[in-house]
């Protein structure tokens, strides 16, 4: 019994070695392709009651013997009107749910959607999940630009600079029936279109076709939450100005033509005046026969002198916008008047904000005005010459004293040249300046709160030479 047992287990041990042999192993189990289900989200609907187009869909995979790694997706639209259809391409995405822009450019399409998992083998599910269902067309977005006006004239230059860092392009758009995401633009002979989801863009030299002088052409359109983008773009026709500045001076009278007698100043006798006190060549500008000069005018001087020595009736503002464009590209401005800041605001004393022409570029905190009979003249400063009011031109009554004058706080990089000579010494006004000068690194301004006619000609003259020689003219 002993030797059968003994025989027994001479048996097994050399199973056990065979079996153990190298070399000798079983069959792999193949890999299995993974399965994909779509939630019932949308359900399946008719002709009748089509989707919008922006649809969101929800899957999920599973894997008998390994794990997902990610899917596949992909819809082909059928126009059932037009009778054609659209194969998009598979595209890949580890999401289990996706918002979808479905092209629905016919008044009614039958949209194929398709999705299929992917496992850690590689293999994909060979019967991809599927969906049907109807969407109704998409209506087009449309674009607007906003400024620059089409015909436009704007001041540019080949370089960019602080105050001027390109052409400023504000546009909005608005979807029917959905809504607007991003826009792309074009400007003159570009062959692509740049998108961007701001409604404001800065277009610098390098971007317009050359010459940069001369006509060009801009061109925006907003696209929608469906990818829907707009079939005629908004489009534009600026003209731009690259100013040569390789004149000195030109001289815009905005004083009207009065009777001749005191305070009532013909044109005649305002100009001879300016030609008398403006000791340099420049040219004359009437702006109520003339108008503001044209941008391809104003851009070749250095120096705007703008005066308006009447009392009211002043138009400067009204143009403030276009004086500041020829600022920023390094023109310069000697502004005169009567009541100039009154015409922007009336309301004295005045703090001026951020955002206004007085703050920005006349580069002043505040204002008052002084609106007795009270101006005598003024003391001059920082190496200005002293003035006196001429009293052969205004009324006898007034005593050698003008009215309506304002005084002002000089802004950052900016110097009093004269302070008000009040005749009753009154503290609101006396010593305060009523005249300032600023110097920028890319404009200049001088400012007086009075009317330069009605000052002593010989004074005037000494006064508009120390000017002009600060301007360097």
């Amino acid at each position: 019994m002993a030797k059968a047992n003994y025989l027994l287990l001479i048996v097994l041990v050399m199973g056990l070695l065979i079996q153990c042999k190298p070399g000798i192993t079983g069959t792999p189990k193949p890999n299995e392709p993974p399965n994909t289900t779509l939630a019932n989200i949308p359900p399946e609907n008719d002709p009748t009651n089509p989707y919008f187009a922006l649809v969101t869909l929800s899957w999920d995979g599973e894997d008998s013997d390994g794990y997902i790694v990610g899917y596949k997706y992909r819809y082909i639209t059928y126009h059932l009107v037009r009778g054609d259809s659209i194969v998009f391409d598979w595209d890949s995405t580890g999401e289990t749910q996706k918002t979808i822009p479905f092209e629905s450019s016919d008044s009614i399409n039958l949209q194929k959607f398709e999705v299929k998992a992917i496992d850690n083998e590689g293999a994909e599910d060979p019967t991809p999940a599927t969906r049907l269902f109807y969407t109704a067309m998409v209506q087009t977005p449309q674009t607007n630009i906003i400024t620059p006006n089409d015909g436009d004239t704007l001041f540019a230059l080949n370089y960019t600079i602080d105050t001027w860092p390109g052409v400023t392009v504000i546009f909005s758009g608005s979807d029917p029936d959905g809504e607007v995401i991003d826009f792309a633009w074009q400007v003159d002979t570009m062959t692509s279109w740049e998108w961007t989801e701001d409604t404001i863009i800065i277009l610098g030299p390098a971007y317009f076709a050359t010459p940069l002088a001369g006509t060009h052409t801009i061109r925006v359109k907003a696209r929608d939450n469906t990818m829907v983008e707009d079939l005629t773009p908004a489009e534009i026709h600026i003209n731009l100005v690259v100013p040569s500045f390789d004149r000195g001076i030109i001289v815009v009278d905005e004083t009207k033509d009065g009777t001749g007698y005191a305070e009532n100043p013909s044109d005649e006798q305002v100009d001879e005046f300016y030609q008398s006190i403006i000791e340099r060549n420049f040219t004359a500008w009437d702006y109520a026969t003339n108008g503001i000069p044209p941008k391809t005018e104003l851009g070749k001087y250095r120096l705007l002198i703008w005066h308006a020595d009447d009392p009211k009736d002043h138009h400067f503002m009204d143009h403030s916008d276009y004086i500041a464009e020829y600022l920023n590209i390094g023109g310069n401005l000697w502004l005169i008047g009567w009541r100039i800041l009154y015409s922007f605001d009336p309301n004295f004393p005045w703090e001026y904000e951020s955002g206004s022409f007085p703050y920005d570029y006349l580069h002043i905190k505040d204002a008052n005005e002084q609106t007795k009979m009270d101006f005598t003249g003024a003391e001059g400063v920082s190496g200005y010459p002293s003035i006196v009011v001429d009293s052969a031109k205004i009324y006898p009554f007034r005593k050698g004293k003008l009215p309506n004058i304002e005084t002002m706080t000089p802004g950052p990089f900016e110097v009093p040249i004269l302070t008000f000579n009040s005749a009753s010494a009154d503290t609101a006004f006396q010593g305060k300046p009523c005249a300032v000068k600023y110097s920028g690194t890319t404009y200049n301004v001088v400012f007086f709160g009075f009317p330069l006619f009605y000052i002593r000609q010989e004074e005037a003259k000494a006064l508009a030479d120390k000017v002009l020689s600060a301007f360097g003219e």
